[in-house]
């Protein structure tokens, strides 16, 4: 647990940094903010793991499309946030929607479409 505890502590400044430096660059900071909420989630503050997956999920949307594969990422990573709440309901979505943008972008033996499939089947 420290060590997340650690990482959220450097994420925090880096996001800091990239925020005050290089605001155009909000793709990097999409990365922080999905870095920061693994931590987060792995700590069980979930609440603050949904809130920066939010927020990354935005820039990934809004930078590179809907249909992205870091959208995908993205989605995936909120609805593992979800699963591990149990909250089916909300994760299901979560996963199909990242399921079919992989399967858009990638074959269906690539280790990130069976990925999602993993973790839809461990419902």
């Amino acid at each position: 647990m420290q060590e997340f505890e650690a990482a959220i502590t450097i994420y925090e400044d880096v996001l800091a940094i990239r925020r005050e430096i290089q605001p155009e660059k909000k793709i990097e900071q999409a990365v922080c903010l999905s870095s920061m909420a693994g931590a987060y989630r792995e700590t069980k503050k979930y609440e603050k793991s949904e809130q920066y997956l939010q927020e990354a999920l935005e820039i990934f949307t809004a930078e590179l499309g809907e249909d992205h594969l870091s959208t995908a990422t993205c989605l995936n990573n909120m609805a593992l946030t979800f699963k591990k709440q149990k909250k089916f309901a909300k994760a299901e979505p979560l996963y199909l929607r990242a399921l079919k943008i992989r399967e858009n972008h990638l074959n269906e033996l690539h280790p990130e479409v069976i990925a999602v499939k993993h973790n839809l089947g461990r419902f």
